[in-house]
Order: C-alpha cells, then structure tokens, then sequence
C-alpha cells in the first residue's frame, strides 16, 4: 500500500546498534516507550482491513544518532555529534526514500507517518505538517492531514489540532523526517505526517490499541 510508517526513537538502548559512538551533547535522548506495541498494532489492523503498509525503523539509539533531526545544529539539536555516525544517517535518509520511491511508484497518492511519543496529558496526540507544508493542499483541504484529524476526534480522541484548527502547538521541525522527505513538490496527494502519541495513551494496553486501530482505520479512509 502507498503508506510508510517511519519510527525514529522507538528502540531501547539495550537493543541498539551503534554503541560505540560518543553521545550525543544536546537534545532528547531518551526512547519513546510503547511506540513498537502501537505500530504493530497499526500495521496489524491495517493489513486486516485494507493492505499492509511499509514499516522503516532505525535500530539505533537517539542518544547516539536522533534520525528526527538533520545534520545541521538548529535550535540547539542535531543528528549527531560523532562524525562516525554519518553513514548510519545516511543509510536511514537513503532507504526511507528508496521506500517512499517504490511504495509510491504508479501512484498519485501517499502517506508518510512519522510516529512519536510525547508526555503531555493535555491532549491524546499531536499531529503536525509544518502548518501544511508537508501535504497537498487543494480546496482548503489538506491531504490526508485534515481525514485523519477528523477520524480520530470523532472516535473520541484529543486530537490537536482538532478540525479546521490550526496547528498552534506542534507542527514539526524544519529538519524533520517529515520536511524532509516531503513529497508534495511531484504533483498528486501525498502528506507526511508527524504524530507525537501521549503517554497515557501508549503505556495503556487498551487504549494503546484503540488508539492503533482507529488510526489505521483513518488512514484506510484517507484512500477510499
């Protein structure tokens, strides 16, 4: 199916690759717990009920190599400090859009999902595009973005932004897996999404499926 589901800071530092390299100085650096149950979950749902997606997951540590962030310092944070970190980046870089190449190969539509965990309480999960920038927008509608931000707050979720709201409160950074691998210049629907998951929802087994299985059904809808 034309989906990809990216999830950078999902593994442990007992299941990391890469080691050996210096830690990063600045940033996050911890996993974000639950991420793997949620994509499975996802993934599973999805194949059940449409076709199975693309999944690309990075077996290194952020506290080593943050695959969220690009090379260049920018706001404080970047990918790595140790130079020998480099061709770990770019084997990531280089195979997401090897992915994104053949997953959206003869077609004119795309999902990209960039999954990741946050703390807050405040609301059940954060969806950003850099206030649209990383999805085709045509009538006011943003591709992809606007169904699944619906889907989920009709089900029930705390969904930020909710419908027809702007993303006040997270939209992603400029160097982002979304901004980079945005797909929006080549014509057609295609989004790339970043969605941050609260704890709360994550570390819940029930609603942490809920949650994988609505947002699999809202992806399903974005192509019926």
């Amino acid at each position: 199916m034309p989906v990809i589901v990216t999830v950078p800071h999902g593994i442990g530092q007992d299941e990391s690759c890469g080691l050996y390299l210096a830690e990063r100085k600045n940033g996050g650096k911890l996993e974000e717990l639950r991420l793997f149950p949620l994509t499975w979950s996802f993934v599973e749902r999805l194949r059940a009920t449409w076709g199975a997606p693309y999944v690309v997951i990075p077996l290194v540590h952020r506290s080593r190599v943050d695959f969220s962030r690009g090379k260049a310092l920018l706001d404080g944070e970047r990918a790595f400090d140790d130079a020998r970190a480099a061709p770990l980046y770019d084997a990531f870089e280089a195979l997401l859009a090897e992915t994104i190449a053949a997953a959206f190969a003869g077609s004119s539509c795309g999902l990209l999902l960039d999954l990741h965990g946050c703390l807050t309480g405040e609301q059940d999960v954060f969806i950003g595009t850099r206030n649209g920038q990383t999805v085709t927008v045509q009538d006011g509608v943003a591709f992809g973005r606007d169904a699944i931000v619906t889907h989920l707050h009709r089900a029930g979720w705390r969904v930020s932004p909710q419908p027809g709201e702007p993303e006040r409160k997270f939209a992603g950074r400029p160097d982002s897996i979304i901004a980079r691998h945005s797909q929006v210049a080549r014509g057609g629907r295609y989004a790339a999404v970043q969605l941050e998951v609260s704890r709360a929802v994550r570390l819940d087994d029930a609603r942490r499926t809920s949650f994988a299985h609505d947002l699999a059904d809202a992806v399903a809808g974005v192509f019926r």
